[in-house]
């Protein structure tokens, strides 16, 4: 089992929610990329956290290690529902970019 805080974050989401790409790098690495869909006490993934903090370049490594767009939290939102409230247009771009990318290669 992942180590938890008090709001229920691993390592991994402490590293996503602050921006930190060359942390979650390693992170993943050492962890392996199981913990990618670990959540918090909120249901929110490291994808969610990056996202709603503007990390884009986080955002895109996420989903290039294969983080599940398609998660919701406990307030039924995903990662685009965030960016969209949020208007975070760069990680708007990143996750279409890679939903289309995913699209085109699994018709």
């Amino acid at each position: 089992a992942a180590i938890k805080d008090k709001e229920g974050k691993t390592v991994l989401l402490a590293a996503a929610e602050m921006g930190s790409l060359h942390s979650c790098r390693v992170i993943l690495e050492i962890a392996g990329e199981q913990c990618i869909q670990d959540k918090d006490n909120q249901g929110r993934t490291a994808l969610h956290v990056a996202t709603m903090g503007g990390h884009g370049d986080v955002v895109n490594f996420l989903l290039e290690k294969n983080a599940d767009v398609n998660v919701v939290d406990n307030y039924n939102a995903t990662a685009w529902d965030y960016a969209r409230i949020r208007k975070l247009h760069y990680c708007q771009l990143i996750i279409m970019s890679h939903q289309r990318q995913r699209m085109s290669t699994n018709p």
